[in-house]
Formats: structure tokens, C-alpha cells, sequence
């Protein structure tokens, strides 16, 4: 990490840092995920801080990358959360609103690459 990135977006845990990240460098944008990785402090600190993971970027894509991070969030809302679907691919859950498998990188049902959770 160097000092002309500055921090875009704490995420829950890797997972959704790792879904926001291949958002965003699809967008051109490119990310430095830091923390996340501390399941042993569980306990001794809170979830947030041994899970939570930070996206950082270039200062200059601060603003594209808030907004790459809301239109994102507004097309998860438009989905409901009652929305996972399964990667016909490789098998692995994908949370709703993501439009490519974390896993391996396979587009969502639509693509004909994917199915629809049941």
C-alpha cells in the first residue's frame, strides 16, 4: 500500500471484500485489501476488527469507487436478499447482487453459465 491510496470501504468480512474488489477492478480500479485474516484475535477483539476487511484505492478513484460501490448495493437491494444463487460451474454459493462467481469467475444464471439457487 502506498500513501496515494486511501481507505474506500470496510467490509464485514473477506468475502465481501474479495466480491467488492472484482467489482471494482472491473471497473478499472484497483484495490488493496488489508486485515481480515485474524480469526485467532476472535474473542479478544470484536468480529468487526479480527474479520473486517479494508478496501483501499488510489486516491483519485475515491469518487468512482463509492459510486461503483453503490450502484452495486442499489442492484442487490432491486434483488432481495432472498436471492443467492448457486454457480453451475463449480458449485459455489453466490451471494445476490454479484453478478460472477468469487470462485472461479462464471457469470450468473442469464449468461447460461449459472442456475438459480433452489
Amino acid at each position: 500500500m502506498t500513501a496515494d491510496n486511501a481507505l474506500l470501504y470496510r467490509a464485514q468480512d473477506r468475502m465481501e471484500a474479495n466480491l467488492l474488489a472484482e467489482a471494482l477492478e472491473s471497473a478499472g480500479i484497483p484495490v488493496v485489501l488489508a486485515g481480515g485474516a485474524a480469526p485467532l484475535l476472535f474473542g479478544e477483539v470484536g468480529a468487526r476488527e479480527a474479520f473486517g476487511t479494508d478496501l483501499w484505492v488510489p486516491r483519485g478513484d475515491l469518487v468512482r469507487g463509492r459510486e461503483v460501490i453503490v450502484e452495486l448495493q442499489a442492484r442487490r437491494g432491486r434483488q432481495g436478499a432472498s436471492e443467492p444463487w448457486t454457480c453451475a460451474s463449480c458449485g459455489t454459493r453466490g451471494e445476490p447482487g454479484f453478478a460472477r462467481c468469487w470462485s472461479c469467475g462464471a457469470e450468473r444464471a442469464g449468461a447460461g453459465e449459472s442456475r438459480p439457487e433452489p
